[in-house]
Parts: C-alpha cells; sequence; structure tokens
C-alpha cells in the first residue's frame, strides 16, 4: 500500500509540468506588479514628505511636466519668487528616463545654487552610479551633452533627479525659452496669489506638488486587489482542472488503495500535496521571471521608443505575496478533487 502511495504522491506528468508553467505565468504577472509599484513608491515618496507651510507652486496643467507658464507674467509678481523648467529625459548610456530641471532662484527663496555651462548635478539619491562624467540627454527630437559636476540635496525637489543649467534644458526644450514650467511664490504676498487664479492657473501648497506623483501610485496600489484577486482565480482554475484531470485518471490506483484500508484523509493528503506542489513551483519560477521580466521591459522598452521612469524593486512583500497567494491558491483549487478521490475513488470528478 505505501508503494501504491508513493507511486500516486510523486506521479508526473506533462499535464503537471503544463500546470506548473500556467501558475508560473499567473505569478510572474503579479510578481511583475508588485515590483513595479514598489519602484514607483520609491521614486516619488521623497515628494509627500516636502515641508507643509510657506512656499505655494504656480500650475497650469494636471502633470507638472506639462505645465507651461509665459516668463512674461513674472513682472507682475511683487513678492519673492523663482521660477522652475522641467522636462523629462532619456539616458541612452543607462537606458532610463528621470527628470530634469532647472531653478532660476535669484531671489534665494528656495536656496538652490547656480549650475553653469553644461555641468550637471545629480541628487545624492540617483538610482544608478554613472560610469563616466559625460552623460547624453534626450528629449523628444532633441539631444544633448552634459557634464556631472557634483550633487545636491533638496528639501523641495527628489533627490532623484539632475539639475541643470537653463541654457542646457532649453537646448532640450526650445519652447522653454521664453516659457517656465512653474513659479513658486513665497506665498507671503495674497495679492500674488489673487493674480494668478483669476487667470486659470491653479496655486497649491508646495507639499502638494508630490500629488502629481504619488497619485499613480496610489491608483496602483488601490487596483492590487482586483491583480491579486485575478491572479489567484486563475491558479485556482488551473490546479482545479488539472488535479480533476489527475484524479480521474488514477482511478484505479485510488480504489486498490481504498480496499485495502487506506484512510480517506490518506488518499485526500496525496492530492492536497501534489497540488500544493504544483503551486509552490510554480510560484517559484513565476516569482523569479516576475523580476527578470521588469526589469527586461523597462531596459528594453526605450528600443520601441517608450521610456519608463519606473525601477523595479524587490521586496520582501512582492516576494511573500505572490508566493501566498499561489500556495493558497493551489490549495482550494485541489480541495474539491482531492476530497472526492477520497469518496469515491474520483468517479465523479
Amino acid at each position: 500500500m505505501n508503494a501504491i502511495m508513493a507511486k500516486l504522491g510523486l506521479q508526473t506528468s506533462r499535464r503537471v509540468y503544463a500546470s506548473i508553467l500556467g501558475v508560473a505565468v499567473a505569478v510572474m504577472y503579479l510578481t511583475g506588479t508588485l515590483s513595479m509599484v514598489a519602484g514607483l513608491e520609491a521614486g516619488t515618496s521623497q515628494f509627500s514628505s516636502i515641508f507643509q507651510d510657506g512656499p505655494v507652486a504656480v500650475i497650469n496643467a494636471p502633470s507638472l511636466s506639462d505645465s507651461l507658464i509665459p516668463l512674461s507674467v513674472e513682472r507682475n509678481i511683487s513678492g519673492s519668487f523663482s521660477s522652475v523648467k522641467m522636462i523629462e529625459v532619456y539616458l541612452p548610456q543607462y537606458s532610463m528616463t528621470t527628470y530634469l530641471f532647472s531653478v532660476n532662484d535669484t531671489e534665494k527663496l528656495l536656496g538652490m545654487s547656480v549650475v553653469p555651462g553644461d555641468d550637471i548635478i545629480a541628487g545624492v539619491d540617483f538610482p544608478i552610479s554613472f560610469d563616466s562624467p559625460d552623460i547624453i540627454l534626450k528629449s523628444g527630437n532633441h539631444t544633448t551633452d552634459g557634464n556631472l559636476n557634483g550633487t545636491y540635496r533638496s528639501s523641495v525637489f527628489p533627490d532623484r533627479w539632475l539639475m541643470c543649467s537653463e541654457s542646457l534644458i532649453i537646448r532640450l526644450a526650445p519652447e522653454l525659452r521664453n516659457n517656465t514650467s512653474f513659479f513658486i511664490l513665497s506665498g507671503e504676498v495674497r495679492e500674488d496669489m489673487d493674480m494668478f487664479r483669476e487667470n486659470g492657473y491653479n496655486i497649491v501648497p508646495l507639499v502638494s506638488l508630490g500629488d502629481f506623483f504619488t497619485g499613480g501610485v496610489k491608483q496602483v496600489e488601490a487596483d492590487l486587489s482586483l491583480i491579486v484577486f485575478s491572479s489567484s482565480l486563475i491558479i485556482v482554475l488551473i490546479v482545479y482542472s488539472i488535479m480533476s484531470i489527475e484524479v480521474s485518471s488514477r482511478r484505479a490506483d485510488i480504489r486498490i488503495l481504498r480496499h485495502l484500508g487506506a484512510a480517506r484523509a490518506s488518499v485526500m493528503s496525496i492530492f492536497i500535496l501534489q497540488s500544493l506542489f504544483i503551486g509552490l513551483s510554480g510560484a517559484v519560477i513565476g516569482v523569479s521571471l516576475g523580476f527578470i521580466g521588469a526589469n527586461a521591459i523597462t531596459s528594453t522598452a526605450s528600443f520601441f521608443g517608450i521610456y519608463s521612469f519606473i525601477y523595479p524593486q524587490v521586496t520582501l512583500f512582492s516576494i511573500a505575496m505572490p508566493l501566498a497567494a499561489s500556495l493558497l491558491s493551489a490549495f482550494i483549487g485541489g480541495l474539491i478533487p482531492s476530497f472526492m478521490a477520497s469518496r469515491n475513488g474520483g468517479a465523479s470528478v
């Protein structure tokens, strides 16, 4: 009897291997999504800690990078202000996308230093280590070179961006020659804010700028439960289908075990363990492929003209969640076929 039980428990087939592959695909999708969300959170969470009081930002678009304000309005500002030009740039040498900005802070409102000529200053938490001071930057149809020359730390701008001179950013975005992306006002002069509001501009506390970057993270996080449910449901269906077939194809062995006195719980445990084996094997493969695939997508997207600002990250949650979801789903999927196997040899599965 023990030999028959071992045969049932260890027996595999092409169907089982195919089901492991199916589970792996579902787990890969879930893992890749979680690692992307973790990367997006890491890249944008800094903005949520910007100081709450004081300066305000003047913008005229839902996205900072899309905002464009004529510089001519400067003459109507009576209080202290700074203007910021900002664009999204692609670094071909490193196959990554980031933000590049320049600050006209002549009134020292932000305490930002002037960047000379073609110099580029990277934030202290920039996500990569540069292997050369010469950097190629691309934005749309425009390309230029810059010279990496130091780092910055700021309480206003994320320390994962690049800062440059006004002349360099204009080479990449000529439309910014007579425009700026947004103004930062001291917030001390009510008339300045009223003037911008009357002309249709948005006035937001400087801390609220983070909403333009963290909003996408919150939206994805809100949808994670649906993604987890969908992936888990797929695994349940895969395991249920394959275990029903396995039980049906092994009815003769199951009946022999029952005639030899094997308890129903013993027969049931054989197929439950096989279901968990499918879930675990698929999860291990899927988690590995998920991280590899997420990084591959962000690294190769540039070849298709798609640039990503997301850097996938491996976290404990992005590993534990897919593993737990896969094992639980495999257990649920294999429960009914295993019960039917223990009851009547799988005749009704």
